[in-house]
């Protein structure tokens, strides 16, 4: 009853913050920042209202994303510039991601997919096949400017990334499958992608193949790995992690190895997989000491599975507000 009272308070602030905007729009004010403001506050209305739904509790999440994109469209600068370049960001967000994917997997969970080649092979001739032609009918149908047209036929020549897996993660579905088909489809890509343009788009691309694959491994591959990482010490059965004074030495030992990656100079082209490395190396340490203060003070054995949801959700808004307060400038 408790519950059905909130949500019947906050969709009436929703609706009257609907009349709000509605009024906004029509009157010829709705690029005012009171506009954003509104949008903003109506549909974290409505993100609460979902949560107090067991229906529609999974809708909160994009009701907080829309919010937030709304309010971003409105305020691009508080974004873009926090004494230093926003985007700076974008990378370790979806690194941490990746990781929080990580966790929820196992180096079984590969094994079993490629114990399908079929499934996967298919998954990924589905992926160079149906993106690209899907591009091709909408450019045709729209009959778009030729740089605007080749634009979107790259966007459908381009493997899925870490959306995908995101949308994948959040919809509960086969996640290892995911992460197998956008790994493969990722390393085909240097050779596919062109191709695809050539054919689609009658023009090649330069792409930096090396430069590509680095830039693929260093927020893919190495976030995923060091979440499968800490899953075998959170819940492998190895004597060894049962120790205090291991884990103690491991962390020890993993923060002083990421520190010693901060001062490493790495030549210019492998520059991009010093974040990632340095992501392996504290992830390690941060989980290894976690488990030694959870244990000491008895609290819950699931706590990776508690925080790190919460954690990726945050770095998920913050890569989108982050690239959608870019664009808007």
């Amino acid at each position: 009853m408790k519950n059905s009272g909130a949500t019947k308070m906050y969709l009436a602030m929703a609706g009257l913050l609907a009349i709000a905007e509605i009024i906004l729009l029509s009157t010829g004010n709705g690029k005012l920042p009171i506009s954003g403001m509104v949008l903003f506050a109506f549909f974290y209305a409505l993100a609460f209202s979902a949560q107090k739904s067991e229906k529609f509790k999974g809708l909160s999440f994009t009701l907080q994303i829309f919010a937030f994109v709304s309010f971003v469209l409105y305020f691009p600068e508080m974004f873009t510039d926090w004494g230093f370049n926003t985007n700076k960001l974008i990378i370790p967000s979806i690194q941490v991601i990746m990781f929080g994917m990580g966790t929820k997997l196992d180096l079984k969970d590969f094994v079993t997919e490629f114990k399908k080649p079929l499934v996967v092979i298919a998954g990924t001739i589905m992926v160079f096949l149906l993106m690209p032609l899907a591009a091709l009918l909408i450019v045709n149908i729209w009959n778009f400017p030729p740089e605007v047209a080749a634009g979107i036929i790259l966007v459908g020549a381009c493997p899925g990334g870490v959306a995908s897996n995101v949308m994948t993660y959040l919809a509960k579905g086969n996640l290892a499958l995911s992460v197998t088909l956008t790994t493969f489809a990722t390393l085909l890509s240097p050779l596919v992608t062109p191709f695809l343009m050539k054919l689609f788009a009658g023009q090649l691309i330069e792409v930096n193949t090396v430069s590509m694959m680095i830039s693929i491994v260093n927020m893919i591959l190495i976030p995923i790995f060091a979440g499968i990482v800490a899953n075998k010490i959170l819940y492998g059965k190895l004597e060894w992690v049962k120790k205090d004074l291991n884990m103690i030495l491991l962390a020890a030992a993993a923060f002083v190895a990421g520190l010693l990656l901060i001062f490493v100079p790495f030549p210019a082209l492998f520059k991009s997989s010093q974040t990632g490395l340095i992501l392996v190396a504290w992830a390690v340490a941060i989980v290894s000491v976690t488990i030694v203060v959870i244990r000491r003070t008895n609290g819950p054995a699931d706590w990776m599975d508690i925080v790190l949801p919460k954690l990726s959700l945050a770095a998920i808004m913050l890569y989108i507000v982050v690239v959608a307060a870019h664009n808007q400038q």
